[in-house]
């Protein structure tokens, strides 16, 4: 929920805000997209967003600021031409995935293997515009603790410190905590237990300045199966665009940025 959100948020400055300022210089072909892909290691797809920004003469109150990225739909450039490439092999089969939660490109993670460590360079033809971008992966890294499929003590108020070892041009970590919980319904066959899935990140923490421990603190009063620790490391890119407000980070001639991340994960059990 958190990405999406994200993912709204700067559809709005990068399409509404940047399209009404007039940020190009004098004599320059305005920049006519705007571009949000975030290359994901060990994610099992990757998903691309192209818009068109708008013409000043588009009045700002046609544009939504609502908590759905199907509001944007009508902005998303359906024939943009994408190629992702590496140092050996291009990319280029991307599908559109019109869901009920708004339009994207992507590809499924299987046909092109996305590597820590790699410079990966992209190049889009929309609206008559072609626009490219470069980014390097973060390094591998390990998460130390908690240790895959450990099984710990279960109480109500519960802190969980989470370490892991460094990754190579990180700029900054995002620690996410997703809980599986047990629920119980009675019914008159009997009692139902059912345990949920980790569908929605109930902690999220930034970490900076080479950190590399988080300490995670809640009070969860229904029982619970298990817990999910993801970490995330970030390259500069997404850091510029998202804390240090740029415009444009990664990409030339376009909106938005186009950056990467190495995703973790370990899964642990309460007795």
């Amino acid at each position: 929920m958190k990405k999406i959100f994200n993912i709204i948020f700067f559809l709005f400055v990068t399409i509404v805000v940047l399209s009404c300022d007039d940020l190009n210089e004098p004599g320059k072909i305005p920049i006519k997209n705007s571009f949000l892909y975030n290359v994901e290691v060990n994610a099992p797809k990757q998903e691309i967003f192209v818009y068109r920004t708008l013409d000043l003469s588009e009045s700002i109150k046609d544009i939504p600021f609502e908590f759905s990225l199907k509001s944007y739909d009508k902005y998303f450039v359906e024939n943009a031409e994408i190629v992702l490439s590496d140092q050996n092999e291009n990319l280029s089969n991307f599908q559109i995935d019109k869901s009920q939660y708004g339009y994207r490109f992507y590809t499924e993670g299987e046909l092109f293997t996305f590597k820590p460590e790699t410079k990966y360079s992209i190049k889009v033809t929309a609206n008559g515009q072609q626009f490219t971008g470069q980014t390097t992966t973060p390094g591998d890294f390990n998460i130390l603790y908690p240790i895959d499929h450990d099984t710990l003590s279960y109480y109500e108020g519960i802190k969980i410190e989470s370490k892991w070892t460094n990754s190579k041009n990180a700029k900054f970590y995002l620690a996410k905590l997703f809980i599986a919980a047990i629920d119980t319904f009675n019914t008159d066959e009997g009692q139902i237990i059912t345990v949920l899935d980790f569908s929605r990140a109930i902690r999220t923490e930034s970490i900076f300045n080479n950190n590399l421990s988080t300490n995670f603190n809640f009070s969860f009063r229904n029982r619970m199966d298990s817990i999910k620790i993801e970490i995330l490391a970030f390259d500069g890119n997404y850091y510029n665009h998202i804390f240090n407000g740029y415009q444009s980070s990664g990409l030339e001639n376009a909106f938005g940025y186009f950056g990467s991340s190495v995703l973790k994960s370990v899964v642990f059990y309460f007795k």
